[in-house]
């Protein structure tokens, strides 16, 4: 267990950079929808494109960058395992949607549900429907 932690540890950043750069593309190629081309200016289009990819690739390495802090935490808990706490579970949590690709997708989606929620209080306050 200590040689796969010590490679991961050892080749971290171009695996996380490989990686991260493939779930980049893959959120650039998910955003070449035809019709959106004629929502945007073509210097708007490529504007999309390019926040499409830099927004999943640093989600990405998000993740990879938790993973990173983890393994080493784990390295210095071995061989037991023992005394982990929840910075740990939630730095595994973290490495698990930024590996996946689904990181950045989460925050984005908590951030929509906050801004709804905030939305839908202040109506009620206001006594909106």
């Amino acid at each position: 267990m200590d040689i796969m932690i010590g490679f991961f540890i050892f080749y971290w950043i171009p695996i996380a950079i490989i990686m991260s750069v493939f779930w980049g593309v893959r959120g650039l190629h998910m955003s070449l929808i035809p019709s959106w081309k004629e929502k945007f200016s073509k210097l708007g289009y490529f504007f999309w494109l390019s926040y499409q990819f830099i927004f999943n690739f640093i989600g990405s390495f998000a993740g990879w960058v938790c993973f990173y802090i983890l393994l080493i935490r784990t390295q210095s808990k071995l061989p037991e395992f023992t005394e982990y706490g929840w910075s740990d579970f939630i730095l595994f949590l973290l490495s698990i949607l930024g590996l996946t690709g689904h990181f950045p997708q989460t925050l984005y989606g908590l951030v929509v549900s906050i801004g709804k929620f905030a939305e839908a209080g202040t109506a009620k306050v206001l006594g909106q429907k």
